[in-house]
């Protein structure tokens, strides 16, 4: 059965090289998985609508009904969040809609979070 993975922060730098990463493998395993990404605007749905095997959708991370309706809707049970923002919403929203899902189907879940956020000493 393949995975159905959802990509935060899929327009984003770290996003958009798991995806491209992910399209790019020629094993069987990945090529079977379902490829779904979060975006915050309907620009960014558009554009990343564009790539072949990538389902884009908009929802806004710190919405939790929608963020468990999307979860369900497109039975996600792998999360690759790399949205930049660091709010604890967003996390948690991610981790109730994998918990409910995970409850639902009886299937394992798993979430990967990955940030570019960082503070800089100005000596770097």
């Amino acid at each position: 059965m393949p995975h159905n993975v959802l990509v935060t922060g899929a327009a984003g730098y770290i996003g958009g090289s798991v995806i491209a990463d992910i399209l790019s493998r020629t094993d069987e395993t990945l090529k079977a998985v379902n490829i779904f990404a979060a975006a915050r605007s309907q620009d960014q749905v558009d554009k990343i609508s564009k790539l072949d095997r990538v389902h884009a959708f908009l929802v806004d991370l710190q919405d939790k009904p929608a963020v468990e309706y999307a979860i369900a809707k497109y039975e996600i049970d792998i999360v690759i969040h790399t949205a930049g923002a660091i709010f604890p919403d967003m996390l948690s929203n991610l981790l109730s809609g994998l918990g409910d899902h995970r409850r639902a189907t009886g299937n394992k879940t798993y979430l990967i979070h990955a940030s570019s956020s960082y503070v800089y000493l100005e000596s770097f």
